[in-house]
């Protein structure tokens, strides 16, 4: 009898996690070693069923259902719970019929095609790890995943080469492939992990909590520090806290990035200064759908496909939206929109510029922009 992973977005609010979630479905941000979805996939060994994602759109239960006929059984997991020890137990042990609640809210569920979503039994939970907003990621949950990952990965600590001078030897996790120069590592704080083919250069200081992915590079240097997560073909200089890269996007040159997340195929201009405190230290807020979250630290957040020109300086707390190209004089306003040509707001992005440029970028590692891309960019273009 076969059972895949689906998973859901009913009582999340999908806005919350604007500009990732036009782009990427939240289980498949990747914050950490894996994905949400590659966790659950890991540690329950299931399949989870792929969707074509649409920020738009939902699919209902019984469109999944009707569209997956060979599945007998269907686990609804919320895409932005997190694998706990405490919640995997609880899951493997679910028949049809059960769910687990956190907080008055299902977070888990166990489905038959049959029975569809008939609910005979709840099983209340009073600890649980969500992802409740973008701002929550770099706030406390990023390096919960990177502990988490660590943990399901298991990867072997070695005996570290002579070029690397560290605190200690116990939490440094180096892929037998990666490279690594004359460099300076710390432990204190958290774990190091350096996956694949992934590269340091000489003169870098890295301080844990801190996951460097499958070839991504820190240049000569660089000076980063936890809670930090550099996505798969990323490539980072300069000084970095506490932020998050998605794959294959580029702070390649000096200036700060702090409390920050950068969505994929992006580009920072060299020079590019990110604030992530207000000058007078005061609490930073944000309205999220007419519910107002405050934060002492905020960075930008930074949609895929979209750029800094050089020089850019980049105010506390600002969102960027997908495919803007950032450039003007002085401070950038706290919000930018999708597709913005410039940061005054005056001039949108054509599309097949767009597209063009994003193929542009891409032809630097070797790929180009696919059918599926423009047909997503179209639908944020579009707002449908």
């Amino acid at each position: 009898m076969q059972t895949k992973i689906y998973f859901t977005t009913d009582n999340i609010n999908v806005a919350h996690f604007y500009p990732f979630s036009f782009t990427k479905a939240i289980e498949d941000f990747p914050i950490g070693i894996f994905t949400n979805r590659e966790r659950w996939e890991r540690v329950l060994k299931l399949e989870s069923i792929p969707v074509e994602y649409n920020p738009f759109k939902k699919q209902s239960l019984s469109q999944l259902i009707k569209n997956n006929k060979e599945i007998d059984y269907f686990l609804l997991i919320k895409a932005n719970v997190l694998p706990t020890k405490g919640l995997i137990k609880l899951i493997k042990k679910l028949k049809v019929g059960d769910a687990v609640s956190y907080q008055n809210t299902i977070i888990a569920q166990l489905v038959s095609k049959n029975e569809k979503a008939a609910i005979n039994h709840i099983v209340q939970i009073s600890d649980a790890l969500l992802i409740q907003n973008s701002h929550s990621i770099t706030a406390q949950i990023s390096k919960a995943c990177i502990l988490l990952d660590i943990d399901i990965l298991k990867p072997k600590v070695k005996k570290l080469p002579p070029n690397i001078t560290a605190t200690s030897s116990k939490n440094i996790y180096i892929d037998e492939e990666a490279q690594i120069g004359f460099c300076f590592m710390n432990t204190d704080d958290g774990p190091i992990y350096i996956g694949k083919n992934a590269k340091v250069l000489d003169g870098a200081m890295l301080r844990g909590p801190l996951v460097l992915n499958e070839n991504a590079l820190i240049k000569m240097g660089a000076t980063i520090y936890g809670a930090t997560i550099i996505g798969k073909n990323c490539t980072v200089g300069g000084e970095i806290k506490n932020s998050v890269l998605f794959e294959h996007s580029n702070k390649a040159h000096d200036g700060y990035l702090g409390d920050a997340i950068i969505a994929e195929w992006c580009n920072l201009g060299a020079g590019t200064i990110c604030s992530n405190v207000k000058n007078t230290a005061a609490p930073i807020q944000f309205e999220l759908d007419k519910e107002m979250i405050t934060v002492a630290k905020a960075g930008v957040h930074m949609g895929a496909y979209s750029k800094t020109a050089i020089n850019t300086a980049i105010n506390t707390g600002t969102t960027i939206g997908v495919g803007a190209n950032v450039f003007g004089n002085g401070l950038t306003p706290k919000k930018i929109d999708n597709f913005s040509w410039g940061m005054d707001g005056h001039e949108k992005y054509q599309l097949e510029k767009l597209y063009e440029h994003i193929d542009n970028w891409k032809k630097f590692k070797g790929l180009s922009i696919s059918e599926t891309e423009k047909i997503v960019l179209k639908k944020i273009y579009l707002n449908k």
